[in-house]
C-alpha cells in the first residue's frame, strides 16, 4: 500500500496530513512513521479519525444501526480499525513522534442535524 512507503525523499513536506486514512490502514503504525519520515524536522504531522462506536442519532433508526455494524464488519475484515480516532496519540507515540503534551494538540468535532435536509 502506499502509505506504507511512499516514494518521497526525507523531510520532502513541512506538513503531512491524513484524514480518514489511518482507520482504513492494516499497520497504521508503518505508515505514521512514513509520515514522520517524509515532514521536516520542525514540520506538523496532522491526522484525524472518526470514532464510530460514538456517534450516536435520534430518533433511533434500524437502518443506521445496520449500516454500522456492516461498517465494522467489512473495515475489520480489511484490517482496518473502526474505531481508529481514540487511539491515535498511542500510534503516533508507537510511531516515535514526541510524547511531549505540549506538542501534541487533541480535537473533537460534532454535527447536529435536526431535519433530513440537514443530514451531511
Amino acid at each position: 500500500m502506499f502509505v506504507h512507503a511512499p516514494p518521497y525523499k526525507n523531510a520532502t513536506f513541512d506538513i503531512t496530513h491524513a484524514y480518514q486514512v489511518l482507520q482504513n490502514v492494516r499497520d497504521r503504525v508503518q505508515a505514521l512513521r512514513e509520515m514522520v519520515r517524509a515532514t521536516e524536522l520542525n514540520g506538523y504531522v496532522a491526522i484525524r479519525s472518526t470514532g464510530f462506536r460514538g456517534i450516536t442519532w435520534w430518533l433511533e433508526s434500524e437502518g443506521m444501526a445496520s449500516w454500522r455494524e456492516l461498517y465494522f464488519k467489512v473495515t475489520r475484515n480489511n484490517g482496518g480499525t473502526p474505531d481508529s480516532g481514540r487511539r491515535l496519540h498511542f500510534w503516533a507515540r508507537e510511531a516515535g513522534l514526541p510524547a511531549d503534551e505540549d506538542r501534541i494538540e487533541r480535537t473533537v468535532g460534532t454535527w447536529c442535524s435536526s431535519t433530513k435536509d440537514e443530514v451531511p
